[in-house]
């Protein structure tokens, strides 16, 4: 019998200190972040109730000595730990938008970004130096114990020795996800850099007034090459291949008038429904002697008659097959398709390529998928 009591009152002094802590109001925690000055409150602490519960009602009790509502608000001695202060402070705090977190940890993204764009950048010059050149980008051992890891680490090397902030973001010192310096990034940055030299190609072509589309030409003439200036009708082209190709054909007058006769024709002849959709520069000539046209601009057909009858230079795709022989050498003579086409576009277009800008590659080798490391 004494047992069963003994174990009835545990019980019970167990329920009634369980009661106890339920009936205590818990302390909300307070978190302090200190560094750099900053010092943001992410939860408040225990707030007083001397206005909530207590209330004032008596202004002539205001200095009623230690239970004044007001001096229990401010907190006793200092009131460092009064829920007054604690919420000036929390003011403060709040209106001090510089040291929110927020703020801090965009500006931190915002470093970041920059860090990653100058190390892209970094090897984007470095490709396009080595593509300008015909220069090879790997070597044979890339390895960290190799005495050359190609021309493009080795580039990268020669550039962070001059420059101490390029020295702290590329290679060893770079984040494992944004490196940009292996083969892959490489291939990568060079297609973008090619799809931005075929874009202002196009972009001219369609711009233009009148254009055909010409037959290639294999043999060894100029055909092709005066073919294409007619097709785009670039006027001041046309008149610069007409008098370094032909000086003997026109006169001095006769290059100036011929300049005037191409903005007449370029306004006249496009919309003649009878000379749309040629394929070749002979029924271009051929479709101006049965419409009439040949008589109007009789130094436009001359100059049609010349390039589809005297021989001149090296076409365009020999220019190709030229630059084929010293990019692709017997020692390169393992490089994909896809890459010998991308880098033959930069090195050939060297003058249309040398105006696209960095950032410009940078923006659309971001667009092409996602990254772990943000550029934007």
């Amino acid at each position: 019998m004494s047992k069963r009591k003994e174990i009835t009152s545990y019980f019970q002094s167990k329920k009634k200190q369980t009661t106890t802590c339920e009936d205590e109001e818990p302390s909300a925690a307070s978190i302090e972040v200190t560094g750099d000055g900053v010092e943001p409150l992410i939860f408040g602490r225990c707030g007083s109730n001397t206005f909530t519960v207590k209330g004032f009602n008596s202004w002539r009790k205001v200095n009623n000595g230690k239970d004044c509502a007001f001096r229990c608000h401010v907190g006793k001695g200092d009131g460092s730990n009064s829920a007054h202060n604690f919420a000036a402070k929390c003011y403060y705090n709040l209106k001090n938008q510089p040291c929110h977190l927020e703020k801090i940890v965009e500006k931190q993204s915002a470093e970041e970004i920059k860090r990653n764009r100058m190390r892209l950048k970094i090897s984007i010059d470095a490709i396009k130096w080595l593509t300008f050149q015909a220069c090879a980008f790997r070597g044979h051992d890339e390895s960290c114990n190799s005495k050359n890891q190609g021309n493009f680490l080795e580039m990268l090397k020669l550039l962070a020795s001059y420059n101490p902030q390029v020295e702290e973001i590329i290679l060893d010192k770079a984040p494992k996800n944004a490196k940009y310096t292996s083969p892959k990034i490489q291939k990568e940055l060079l297609h973008v850099f090619a799809r931005k030299v075929q874009d202002l190609i196009r972009d001219e072509i369609n711009d233009a007034k009148y254009y055909l589309i010409v037959d290639e030409s294999r043999d060894i003439s100029k055909r092709e090459q005066m073919a294409i200036v007619v097709r785009s009708f670039n006027i001041e082209n046309i008149c610069k291949l007409a008098e370094k190709f032909y000086p003997e054909d026109f006169l001095g007058d006769e290059k100036i008038h011929l300049q005037c006769e191409l903005q007449h024709y370029g306004l006249d002849v496009p919309v003649l429904p009878d000379l749309k959709n040629l394929s070749t520069l002979g029924d271009l000539c051929h479709g101006l002697v049965t419409t009439g046209k040949a008589d109007m601009y009789p130094l436009v057909d001359r100059l049609l008659r010349l390039v589809l009858t005297l021989p001149a230079s090296t076409a365009t795709s020999e220019r190709a097959f030229s630059a084929m022989k010293i990019v692709k050498t017997s020692l390169r003579n393992r490089m994909e398709d896809e890459f010998l086409r991308d880098y033959l576009i930069v090195y050939i277009e060297k003058e249309i390529a040398e105006t696209i800008s960095t950032e410009e590659i940078i923006d659309s080798f971001y667009l092409i998928k996602e990254r772990r490391a943000h550029l934007k």
